[in-house]
């Protein structure tokens, strides 16, 4: 039988779930939120329609607030007032050296190429623009390509249509992030992309204060019903496993620990049961992201078992192919009783 203590995370129709294969980012305000150089691009933008426009600074405010809802965008007041978006571009950010307000992010590197999937940017910036933020942030390398808003290509939706297309990936597979909801996110979403919104507000799902969160958003969005831990959870429930195997009074020789992810939990039981042996062994089901229905199971040196009494401890239990292959093994291997131990269970299983 299984020694179970679990939250149900999946129901049989989610197993079909789209995970995340293509991010898409906007640049200024989610990339980096920088305010100097966030209120260089505002203060050029305001002195470049100050000068189209022939009016003075009191008179570009009045005329912002009362346009600002006619214009979801820069390129619809550009478009209005027949001024090019080159000009624009070359007016506002090409006069800018971003190198001068920001900095290598490792941290924002490390995230982006941990989560090892396609990323495209697309900004209303300028082409030369976009390349310099990118490389100043020191991820010019992760980004696959970076689009700029251009006389060509104004809408967003189309150039993300464009680019799922060529990736060849449905849009369920897609996450936007951006932080504007009405520019960046609002659309995408109506359109079946998965969004994260980066700021403040917390109206709309899926929001986080900063792009250095991204990593666990996207899990939110690949596993919905999982509930991410801290280490206090954690041990919060390895001490309801251990009452749950003292109430069952079992009374193993050996615990067994599976590599990788059932380590800690394997030897944070262990520190609870002091007397009793712990071992490691290893089962790999997961190749490039996919699984296997034939693990790899690693049991050197592993000594004898002979008539043993085993509690083998995972951290999840998903189908049930790894804890019964690893008890099949333990079994040919003369283990006597073989009970499990595991953090979450996805679905039930068979004994194991």
């Amino acid at each position: 039988m299984i020694l179970r203590v679990y939250k149900k995370l999946f129901n049989h129709r989610e197993y079909s779930i789209k995970m995340i294969r293509l991010l898409i980012l906007d640049q200024e305000g989610t990339l980096y939120k920088n305010k100097k150089l966030l209120y260089k691009i505002r203060d050029n933008t305001k002195k470049f329609f100050c000068k189209k426009l022939a009016i003075n600074e009191e008179d570009y405010f009045k005329w912002y607030s009362e346009n600002k809802q006619s214009f979801p965008n820069i390129f619809e007041a550009l478009k209005k007032f027949s001024i090019s978006i080159e000009d624009y571009h070359n007016q506002v950010f090409d006069i800018i050296d971003p190198s001068n307000y920001l900095r290598e992010e490792k941290a924002l590197y490390n995230l982006l190429k941990k989560l090892n999937i396609s990323i495209y940017v697309v900004t209303s910036s300028s082409r030369d623009y976009s390349k310099k933020v990118l490389n100043s942030l020191g991820i010019g390398d992760l980004i696959k390509k970076a689009i700029s808003l251009s006389a060509e290509k104004q809408n967003k939706i189309d150039i993300y249509k464009e680019i799922i297309e060529f990736e060849r990936v449905d849009p369920r597979e897609v996450c936007v992030v951006g932080d504007n909801w009405d520019t960046d996110l609002k659309e995408a979403k109506e359109e079946g992309f998965k969004t994260i919104l980066v700021g403040e507000r917390d109206e709309y799902p899926f929001l986080i204060k900063s792009i250095n969160r991204l990593s666990s958003a996207i899990n939110q969005i690949n596993y919905p019903k999982i509930t991410f831990i801290d280490w206090k959870e954690v041990d919060k429930t390895i001490s309801k496993l251990e009452e749950e195997i003292r109430r069952f009074n079992y009374h193993p020789d050996l615990i067994v620990g599976i590599a990788r992810d059932g380590i800690i939990p394997a030897k944070l039981l262990n520190d609870r049961f002091s007397k009793i042996d712990l071992r490691i062994l290893s089962c790999r089901r997961y190749y490039s992201g996919f699984s296997n229905d034939v693990p790899n199971i690693q049991i050197d040196h592993f000594g004898d078992i002979h008539n043993k009494k085993i509690l083998l401890v995972d951290d999840a239990e998903d189908n049930g192919i790894t804890l019964r292959s690893v008890k099949e093994k333990l079994t040919s291997l003369g283990a006597a009783e073989i009970k499990s131990a595991v953090l979450y269970s996805k679905a039930r299983v068979s004994n194991a």
